[in-house]
């Protein structure tokens, strides 16, 4: 029978399950309740603004995730590290991407705005 010559793999990770589920729900809500809305500066512009954020909010939802995703799984390996960096990385990676969003948005709202 041939040995596994990488041994590093078959190491199981270990972390406290109870702490873990306290803690994978704090982020959680971060995540979803803390976390800013990328397109809020168009609420500003009337009934038109609030469609176009509700809209824009559904269509920025999954490249919003797959960007943060890809961030992510370059600084972190789920099968070797503990949950809680993974976690806590995708709630970083993430406010900071709606923030780079929002503040985007808020420059061209000021530019767009400036020529009326």
């Amino acid at each position: 029978m041939r040995k596994n010559k990488n041994r590093s793999s078959n190491k199981r990770r270990t972390y406290n399950k109870k702490f873990y589920k306290v803690f994978k729900k704090g982020n959680g809500f971060v995540r979803d309740k803390i976390t800013p809305d990328p397109l809020d500066q168009l609420n500003e512009c009337g009934v038109f603004g609030k469609i176009t954020n509700k809209i824009g909010n559904e269509i920025l939802k999954d490249p919003i995730h797959k960007v943060t995703r890809s961030i992510v799984g370059n600084m972190y390996d789920p099968k070797t590290e503990k949950p809680y960096k993974g976690s806590i990385l995708y709630t970083i990676t993430k406010v900071g991407v709606c923030l780079i969003i929002s503040i985007f948005l808020f420059g061209l709202l000021n530019v767009v705005g400036n020529f009326r």
